[in-house]
């Protein structure tokens, strides 16, 4: 049965409920605090430092998934320096996870 979510309308509930559960793993993984409510400003600014390079990283995975132009390297340059060794686990992890899920029709034509 189809999931009635505009970004997995075509995805199995089965394969949303493991997307869900690998992305919060995921997002949690580097941040100490698990605990946190929804307002991402309460955050210590290294936190949150953090759960943007993981949204960087996930953002070039995705991408990459979908062939859509990206140049990695030039969004670990945008990076800070104390976080780019991250980044790199980060991208490497996401790239892993990518090769596991199918992938959903998608057409940026369709906006």
């Amino acid at each position: 049965m189809p999931v009635r979510n505009s970004c997995f309308r075509d995805c199995e509930t089965r394969d949303y409920a493991s997307f869900t559960k690998i992305n919060v793993e995921i997002i949690f993984d580097g941040v100490e605090n698990t605990s946190m409510g929804y307002n991402l400003a309460e955050l210590a600014k290294e936190e949150r430092e953090k759960l943007n390079l993981d949204l960087a990283a996930a953002s070039v995975a995705f991408k990459e998934r979908y062939n859509m132009p990206v140049i990695a390297d030039r969004v670990e340059a945008e990076q800070a320096v104390h976080l780019r060794e991250l980044f790199r686990k980060r991208l490497k992890l996401f790239r892993k996870i990518s090769h596991t899920l199918d992938q959903l029709p998608y057409d940026p034509r369709k906006g």
